[in-house]
């Protein structure tokens, strides 16, 4: 081999090492990015880990929150029912002495009717017999004048 052939494989040698070099920095340059980018993708990570413990954190909460709203208004309720179970039988009881009372003034006038008709029955035959005995003084009045005259 001559030496211009040895020369131009060993320029084309450094050449290629050298290429490989500029390679090999490349690669380490990417390489350290990746390195950066992982870095990174772990902090995100531990940052999105940090927001899901607060997010379970609030949701615990807000069921917590919810759970108790819900017994509040179902205590509410049941205290409202109650309520209205009380307040229809005190009207149920309302409602039934007014009717006892409506049937006792319903009697009393009843009662009353019949008295009523009674008194009306007696004054009727009180004025027949005040009639009655109008006429028979009215007899005797005159009888009593022509005794008188006689």
């Amino acid at each position: 081999m001559s030496d211009d052939r040895v020369m131009a494989v060993l320029a084309r040698l450094e050449e290629g090492q050298a290429r490989l070099a500029d390679g090999q920095t490349r690669l380490g340059e990417g390489q350290a990015r990746i390195e950066e980018g992982q870095a990174k993708l772990a902090e995100e990570q531990t940052r999105l880990e940090v927001r899901q413990i607060k997010l379970e954190d609030g949701q615990t909460k807000l069921r917590v929150d919810v759970m108790d709203r819900l017994d509040r208004h179902e205590n509410r309720l049941t205290k409202l029912e109650n309520g209205v179970s009380q307040l229809r039988a005190g009207m149920l009881d309302h409602f039934e002495q007014i009717e006892n009372r409506l049937n006792e003034v319903r009697d009393d006038i009843s009662v009353n009717m019949g008295r009523a008709d009674h008194a009306d029955a007696s004054a009727r035959v009180a004025r027949d017999e005040l009639k009655t005995m109008w006429r028979m003084i009215q007899k005797l009045q005159t009888r009593v004048e022509d005794l008188e005259k006689k």
